[in-house]
């Protein structure tokens, strides 16, 4: 029984050593960041929350045998970053409520920033005053390509990230009318979820934030996000 014993944990300790053999690969070194930019305007895009309806980055490694992108989110900023990348030379794409331009050839080496060019299927201007805890929202719908609006959202949140496809907001108004322009009145103190989470937004210093979404063609696109203190 103990020569058996023996044989086993023999057998075990040169798999163990195999194994770690095997995985004794350096710690990826390189980092890609960089925005998705309007092509035209410049400015980064207002994207999705970061999540399963996100806009999605994708790295896929030439000169190897490499056959399957790494993907991540970018944020709802517009911006991205993944510092868990192994340096070398990759083509960089995206997917999003947007048109790629084209794809980027990039070096990774250290930390890297490449900004891609793309287009929106609409841009949205927002504006909003504050009158107390009611916020006044207007805003401008300008769909591209002669694309039609088919649905505006206006949102309003106790946390920045908002998003009407994963029901990131508190609440809000839909407009369906196809309306291009539009305005919306929060008056904070008689929302539901104001009254319901007063707590969490007193701790947030008082702070609440808006955004507008508009879907064309099947596609949504924000507004840049406006914080107001109540």
């Amino acid at each position: 029984m103990k020569k058996i014993f023996n044989i086993i944990l023999t057998v075990s300790a040169v798999l163990l050593a195999a194994g770690c053999e095997l995985d004794n690969y350096d710690a990826p070194q390189g980092c890609i960041y960089g925005n998705i930019l309007d092509a035209e305007t410049g400015k980064p895009i207002p994207l999705p929350v970061e999540g399963t309806t996100g806009a999605v980055i994708s790295l896929m490694e030439v000169g190897t045998e490499a056959t399957l992108a790494q993907s991540f989110y970018a944020r709802h900023d517009g911006s991205y970053r993944n510092a868990l990348v192994f340096e070398g030379d990759y083509t960089v794409t995206a997917t999003g409520p947007f048109t790629l331009i084209s794809p980027a050839s990039v070096t990774i080496e250290g930390e890297t920033r490449v900004d891609l060019q793309a287009t929106p299927y609409s841009r949205i201007d927002i504006d909003v005053n504050q009158e107390g805890k009611k916020g006044m929202v207007s805003y401008t719908v300008a769909p591209l390509d002669a694309k039609k609006v088919r649905k505006v959202y206006v949102l309003w949140h106790y946390r920045k990230q908002l998003d009407v496809t994963t029901g990131n907001y508190a609440g809000s108004k839909v407009d369906v009318t196809g309306a291009k322009t539009g305005n919306h009145t929060f008056n904070f103190e008689n929302e539901l979820q104001y009254k319901n989470n007063v707590d969490k937004i007193s701790a947030n210093g008082n702070r609440v934030y808006v955004r507008v979404a508009a879907e064309c063609e099947g596609k949504v696109n924000y507004s840049e996000v406006v914080e107001l203190t109540l």
